[in-house]
């Protein structure tokens, strides 16, 4: 919830670096070469070469300056001093993983927030005009709730000071957030209708889709073994792995044997108490997977077992196992029936978006926006 809250509230998702794209086809002939860089950001420009090779070449990136209003709502205008404080809150993102934005995306960022600002201004525009408040209770749910994951105070404080926040603000945004889905479920979602012939039409069209395959739901005890080793690992690091891997593969056989002599033992609880694997907390419980989401000789061995067997000793690169098939799936095809609800869900999901963009549309149009940035 906390990473949801933090998106929610910086109200900016990060984007991912732009490729940077450089053609490096050289035109031929004289002293003087081109080298053009495709992207839009960069001018062509000219460098002295000698024997075919570029000496020298500075690419220079054109400035990034926003116009004085971006857009406008009406009357309203969106000024450039709301897009750069949250290009700003990115910059602190992109820091945080040793990282910079450059003058591209920069522009290409300062749309994606426009856009959202424009839709959120909309969103306060059509609520006044129609007498729609955000409900106070739901508000307060969603403010306690993510006030109370904080153990202490004095957490909580911390996290609002790395993140510019307040408990004020907090709320405010809360109040937009539940003001927005207050909307958009009853102009939007409640109007939403998946007639049956598509589902039906939507299922004999996409069958491979139904075809459930054979699934196995186990628990398992890990004992790690030496770190992988790399190709120039010395003769120290590698005695020092096989060290480690016959102590991890000497006490999943001890274990192994101890099971095959009491069968009865909790193996759940004997996962919580040695497994070394990340599943321990949980019994090394794996719950349902199919074949393909394992590693091949993880896999080869649990869909070897039958409900209720234990393997023996199972090597991958995570180190050494044993596991325990808790239950089976046969692989098989899924009814009309047994894939409906499934089908009405992504086909709701997918009209979902597509009216959640006519009714931002239709918003723009009936309040007049006009975007000023290029």
């Amino acid at each position: 919830m906390k990473k949801l809250l933090i998106l929610l509230i910086a109200g900016v998702f990060v984007t991912s670096c732009a490729k940077k794209e450089a053609e490096k086809d050289l035109k031929k002939g004289g002293d003087v070469k081109t080298v053009t860089v495709k992207n839009k950001d960069v001018k062509t420009v000219k460098a002295k070469t000698t024997d075919k090779k570029v000496k020298k070449a500075e690419v220079k990136e054109e400035p990034f300056v926003l116009p004085e209003v971006l857009a406008e709502i009406g009357t309203d205008k969106v000024k450039k001093e709301e897009i750069e404080k949250e290009i700003a809150k990115m910059e602190k993102v992109y820091k945080q993983f040793g990282q910079k934005i450059n003058n591209k995306q920069k522009r290409k960022i300062s749309r994606d927030i426009l856009n959202r600002v424009i839709d959120k201004k909309l969103i306060f525009v059509y609520a006044k005009e129609n007498k729609i408040v955000a409900d106070e209770a739901k508000v307060k749910k969603q403010f306690d709730a993510f006030t109370k994951s904080f153990k202490k105070e004095e957490d909580l404080q911390k996290f609002f000071k790395k993140h510019d926040l307040s408990k004020e603000k907090l709320m405010k945004s809360l109040e937009d957030r539940v003001l927005r889905e207050a909307i958009i479920n009853k102009e939007v979602i409640s109007k939403i209708k998946i007639d049956e012939k598509d589902v039906k039409k939507y299922f004999d069209a996409n069958q491979k889709e139904f075809q459930q395959e054979a699934q196995v739901k186990a628990r398992h005890i890990l004992y790690k073994g030496g770190k992988k080793l790399a190709k120039n690992a010395t003769a120290e690091e590698k005695a020092d792995f096989a060290s480690k891997d016959k102590k991890a593969k000497e006490k999943i056989e001890a274990l192994i044997a101890s099971l095959k002599k009491n069968p009865k033992q909790d193996f759940a609880m004997l996962a919580k108490e040695v497994s070394e694997g990340p599943s321990a907390k949980k019994g090394g419980d794996l719950g349902w997977f199919t074949k393909k989401r394992m590693v091949k000789p993880f896999s080869d061995a649990a869909f070897a077992l039958k409900k209720g067997e234990i393997s023996g000793v199972v090597k991958t690169t995570f180190g050494y196992h044993v596991l325990k098939v808790e239950d089976t799936k046969e692989a098989k095809k899924l009814t009309f029936e047994e894939s409906k609800k499934r089908i009405e869900d992504k086909l709701k999901r997918q009209k979902t978006r597509t009216e959640i963009k006519s009714f931002q549309q239709m918003l723009k149009t009936k309040y007049k926006v006009k975007v000023l940035l290029k």
